[in-house]
């Protein structure tokens, strides 16, 4: 959970706003407490993908940082994104085989990458 926090921390810093997806009461008062605008609990929620449209104007999020290193945490990633959007795969699941459809990732994805968090935080110390 520390990336995920330091994901947050700095996203917000940066003027982003801030869904967080996870499950678990404890969790979601750590990032409602960190200062993520919204929560989607995926246990609970019946169609996460519809939740995180409704909160990112129907188009999808501009950048995803997966932190969570579970096979479950990939399901369906590429759906929450919009058009040429960023996902950053923070957490490896060792052993696990993604499955997203290829004109998918075409259509939306412009950039998939595997950044370490220094390179992250480099990046974008200079906005904070």
């Amino acid at each position: 959970p520390a990336f995920a926090i330091i994901a947050l921390q700095f996203a917000k810093l940066s003027g982003a706003r801030v869904l967080a997806i996870d499950t678990g009461n404890a969790k979601r008062e750590l990032t409602k407490s960190l200062g993520a605008d919204s929560w989607i609990d995926y246990k609970d929620a019946k169609d996460v993908v519809a939740g995180s449209k409704a909160v990112t104007d129907g188009e999808g999020a501009h950048v995803i940082i997966v932190a969570a290193g579970t096979p479950e945490a990939y399901k369906d990633v590429a759906l929450f994104l919009r058009p040429r959007g960023r996902l950053m795969a923070a957490g490896l699941p060792p052993k696990t085989k993604l499955e997203i459809p290829v004109l998918l990732i075409a259509g939306k994805v412009t950039h998939f990458a595997n950044w370490c968090l220094a390179y992250w935080l480099m990046e974008r110390i200079d906005r904070v």
